[in-house]
């Protein structure tokens, strides 16, 4: 029995790790605990490995050469014997738990552990072996019984056990109750004050993970003495002891930051990884107080200051923290001649481009690709990771190539002087490597390369696991956005993918792209569709087959020639599983009900699949043919034949409506229903129920609040407590008289979160008046608000609304929620237009015994200022959804249609065009709202009810003009006024 270097490097490392650019910390490299951890596994393995081997299984013994300090080189074992060759590293595979702890009592005797010290080794190693498999886990029970049998070890002296005790305590620690790990405390705590180096390090860094900061004062003087110690390996033992004991509380923390002077010591006596832990240490001291890290960043980023490359990569990723935080705090600041922390930092960071380790090198170039640095700093550091490119290690390589590759992302003209370069690591033996190699050459490529890149992609994929082809492929769809004069062609090569047997997530990230393609480039949409019909012939993946059908079945009535989709979908029925069959179904079903000239043909196609043998696909097939015969009959019999030239069906035909997914969303749709039900008479009506005739009550998920919980975080928060914020307002017999609501918005915050009275305001608009309904939460104990209400003020001059009254909540105690209500009257003299209200909180409060429910003192009145109120055009306006735009929109008519040009301020077009359609609170239609990736103009068709009740339709065109966005937007409605409100609130 042997046991394996491997499992002891796993077990003796510790890992500090923190990010510092997405999480505002510094990413510390993995530590390596020098010659005290080379020298302990060296020696330890060495002993066990050599000694152990069951020589008559394997006929040879391993040998672990070190030559030089830290390096292990290890020959894997096989048998003389052909039939049973096996490696060494699955020897201890197959461990039964029960027996091991059945041998592990043996540390129960103290003859036999001194007597037999090698065995107790071994048995250590298996217990480390269990504890690492998830499948024999130890419970708490047998973790501790395990524990205080492995502290029994302590009697023997030989050092090669002891250093594996440690290990091992380190280890199993965490699973034990930490009452019972206390009893070791006294062995280590003799160890760390023995002679032996090497004892000390190791006790050292045991004891940091077990004792708290209560008994840290006892050995305080043992840690600072060990930082400052000539002996290397103990030194880092006492700084990796003070980061893990700084990270375990704040009282640790604080104890540990009184060791400012010895880990100075530690940087200027030693050199290696010790000045790196010293570093990591400092660090850990000072990383609340800028200024501090400022000043260490500028004392040891001195030439000469550090000669370990780890240190010198911590230094520079502490700088790259400091300038970016400097860059965010002043946006546009130059790092060259900005603050002094970037002068000095880009100083620094030039200088580290020209270091001998190409650690340093690479950390430096990382770092210019993460600022925000210009052009002209680039280009050299491009020229540096040149260099790197050709190196014979292949982590440096990739490394260097990651550095390029995030350049590119940014600047890809940089880069593309250097393609010839790259393309050279197509051919690495390094996987990573080539892919990597591959995207960054396609995201620079020129449109001349296109072609010949293709050609090696091809043969690039054909070789790469399924994980490399996705992200190659995922910048090839990148490519067709920049050049769309190959976008077919790209479709088309990988389109060629799609009919080759292929695992499943490459195939997805595939039809992914071309959905994505044809939905935003339109011009597409016939060519790309027909490569993902044809992929449905040969698709052996269930899921995707059926994701293609429902595209198929959803675009397809909208190209030219659609017939030439219909065989290759029924083709998915005939061959098919069960569920593809089904699928195939409902698409067939789908398409026929939105493309007239086909529906017959598909109709006598659906009643072959009658008998079909799956009862879903059956009942599906049974539905479909009812739905689609009776509109084919009412065709028929109305003659409607120019309809179906037409190939698109009416508003009333039976078929496109069932087969149709909703316009609104089932929540949306709830919501409308229940306050459809509350609204007073509705349903005595004898008005049919329409989607037009529902009320709108709007959701948006942008409006609802976020940050820290408060102390009654636990209440329920006003905007989730109801579903139907009409419900309130028609269960009061004042406020229900006042008609019905035309639109009603969500939740919308007057207050912050922690604040003492959390206020939300729900805006009901009627016809001629608007109703403001104020959530009023008390999160203050012993407090009782009475007579709550919200004095309303109109801010503007020629106010379109005046307060004509209000009702107020009568009490509120602490944690409750209740609602308060003012009602304005609409001046119908003036305008629709946006308006600014002015809000204060007024209540009378009380002080309460909770204990006793009892009144504390005198009342008092108190106001508290809340945020204004800003009703916007969004508020006036319902979403309503529109089958078919095209013929809406010329059903309406130009009589009365106002066109209006303006330029809007926003950096991007997708901010654009969420901002226009929030702005006027429509709904999009068409599936307009995907915004092209390329930046080009954009289309918008918007419909929605002005007041619940005029219908308003808009064609809006953005498209980029210098640095501002030229909008183009045309209103047509049935009244002529309506239009130009609409218009005249587009500034």
């Amino acid at each position: 029995m042997i046991v394996s270097p491997i499992i002891a490097m796993n077990h003796f490392g510790t890992k500090f790790v923190a990010d510092p650019v997405k999480k505002g910390q510094v990413e510390d490299m993995p530590v390596v605990e020098d010659d005290t951890l080379a020298w302990i596994v060296k020696e330890a393995s060495d002993w066990v490995e050599t000694m152990f081997v069951e020589e008559d299984i394997y006929g040879s013994a391993q040998t672990i050469n070190s030559n030089k300090p830290g390096v292990l080189q290890q020959q894997q074992i096989t048998t003389v014997d052909n039939n049973r060759k096996k490696t060494i590293g699955h020897h201890h595979q197959g461990l039964e738990k029960a027996a091991v702890l059945q041998e592990a009592r043996v540390f129960h005797d103290d003859i036999a552990v001194k007597h037999d010290p090698k065995a107790c080794l071994l048995i250590l190693a298996k217990l480390l072996r269990l504890k690492d498999d998830d499948k024999t886990q130890f419970s708490k029970t047998q973790a501790t019984d395990v524990f205080f049998a492995t502290t029994k070890l302590f009697v023997c002296d030989d050092e090669y056990l002891r250093r594996f005790v440690y290990l091992f305590i380190k280890e199993i620690y965490t699973l034990c109750d930490p009452n019972d790990v206390i009893i070791v405390i006294s062995c280590l705590t003799k160890d760390m004050t023995c002679d032996i180096d090497i004892y000390r390090a190791n006790a050292m860094r045991v004891l940091a993970r077990i004792i708290d900061s209560a008994m840290l004062g006892a050995i305080e003087r043992y840690v600072k003495e060990a930082i400052v110690a000539d002996y290397a390996p103990l030194a880092s033992a006492g700084l990796l002891a003070g980061l893990i004991l700084s990270q375990a509380s704040s009282e640790s923390s604080a104890i540990v930051r009184r060791w400012i002077t010895e880990t100075h010591q530690a940087i200027q006596k030693h050199r290696g990884m010790v000045q790196y832990h010293a570093l990591l240490l400092l660090y850990q001291m000072k990383n609340h107080d800028r200024l501090a890290v400022s000043k260490i960043v500028s004392q040891y980023s001195k030439k000469g200051a550090l000669t370990s490359p780890m240190a010198l990569i911590m230094i520079i990723r502490y700088t790259t923290k400091l300038m970016l935080d400097e860059s965010e705090a002043y946006p546009g600041i130059n790092l060259q001649n900005g603050s002094t922390v970037c002068r000095e930092g880009h100083v620094f960071l030039t200088s580290c481009l020209e270091h001998s380790s190409e650690l340093v090198v690479y950390e430096a170039a990382r770092a210019f690709v993460i600022l925000p640095s210009a052009t002209e700093d680039l280009y050299p550091v491009v020229g540096i990771l040149e260099s790197l490119l050709i190196s014979p290690k292949p982590c440096v390589r990739l490394g260097a190539l990651k550095a390029v590759a995030g350049i590119a992302e940014k600047y890809p003209r940089i880069v593309a002087n250097y393609n010839q370069e790259v393309l050279k690591l197509l051919e690495d033996e390094n996987s990573l490597v080539a892919t990597l190699a591959m995207t960054t050459s396609l995201k620079t490529a020129t449109e001349s390369m296109v072609i010949e890149l293709l050609e090696k992609v091809s043969v690039l994929l054909g070789t790469m696991e399924n994980e490399f082809r996705a992200s190659i492929v995922k910048s090839i769809l990148q490519l067709s956005v920049s050049y769309p004069s190959k976008r077919q062609l790209l479709m088309s090569f990988l389109g060629k993918f799609l009919m080759q047997k292929a695992a499943y997530e490459f195939k997805h990230v595939i039809v992914t792209g071309i959905v994505e393609s044809l939905q935003a480039y339109p011009e597409t949409l016939d060519d790309s569709l027909f490569i993902l019909s044809q992929s449905l012939d040969v698709c052996e993946h269930v899921n995707l087959s059926t994701e293609i059908l429902h595209v198929v079945a959803e675009m397809g009535p909208l190209v030219q020639n659609a017939s030439k989709h219909v065989p290759h979908m029924y083709n998915c029925f005939l061959l098919g599983s069960p569920p593809i069959r089904a699928a195939a179904v409902a698409s067939l079903s789908k398409f026929a009900s939105h493309h007239l000239p086909l529906r017959s043909s598909i109709l006598l196609l659906l009643k072959s699949c009658l008998r079909d043998e799956d009862e879903e696909t059956r009942d599906r097939t049974a539905a479909a043919v009812a739905v689609l015969s009776h509109s084919v009959a009412e065709s028929a019999s109305d003659g409607s034949e120019e309809e179906e030239a037409s190939a698109q069906p009416s508003d009333d035909d039976l078929a496109a409506h069932i087969f149709s997914p909703l316009d609104v969303s089932f929540a949306q749709l709830k919501s409308s229903l229940e306050a459809y039900q509350a609204t007073s008479g509705e349903m005595e009506s004898d008005s049919p129920l329409t989607f037009a005739s529902l009320p709108t009550v709007k959701d948006d998920p942008k409006q609802q609040t976020t940050g820290k919980a408060s102390s009654c975080t636990y209440l329920t928060s006003p905007v989730r407590k109801s579903s139907n914020p009409t419900g309130e307002v028609y269960a009061i017999p004042e406020l229900a008289a006042l008609g019905k609501i035309a639109v009603s918005s969500a939740p919308n915050p007057l207050t912050e979160r922690e604040t003492e009275y959390v206020v939300h305001c729900v805006k009901h608009v009627y016809q001629d008046h608007l109703v403001l309904q104020f959530k009023v939460q008390n999160t203050v104990e012993n407090q009782r608000l009475d007579n709550v209400s919200v004095a309303v003020m109109p801010l503007d001059d020629e106010s379109l609304y005046e307060v004509i009254g209000e009702i107020s909540a009568p009490s509120i105690p602490y944690g409750s929620i209740q609602s308060c209500f003012v009602v304005l009257k609409r001046n119908m003299d003036v305008r629709l237009s946006p308006l600014t209200l002015a809000c204060e909180l007024q209540f009378t409060l009380w002080s309460v015994d909770e204990e006793n429910s009892e009144d504390i003192g005198d009342p008092y009145e108190e106001e508290y200022t809340l945020e204004n109120i800003e009703v916007e055009p969004s508020d006036f306006m319902a979403r309503t959804p529109v089958r078919d735009f095209r013929r809406a929109w010329e059903a309406m008519g130009s009589d009365n249609e106002v066109a209006k040009k303006v330029g809007l301020q926003f950096d991007t077009m997708k901010e654009a065009v969420d901002n226009l359609v929030s702005f006027l609170g429509m709904n999009t239609c068409d599936s307009v709202s995907r915004v092209k990736r390329d930046g080009t103009s954009h289309m918008l068709h918007l419909s929605g009810a002005l007041l619940g009740s005029e219908r308003v339709l808009a064609r809006a065109q953005l498209s980029p003009y210098n640095d501002i966005f030229a909008l183009k937007i045309a209103v047509r409605c049935e009244d002529a006024k309506i239009c130009r409100t609409v218009a005249e609130w587009i500034q």
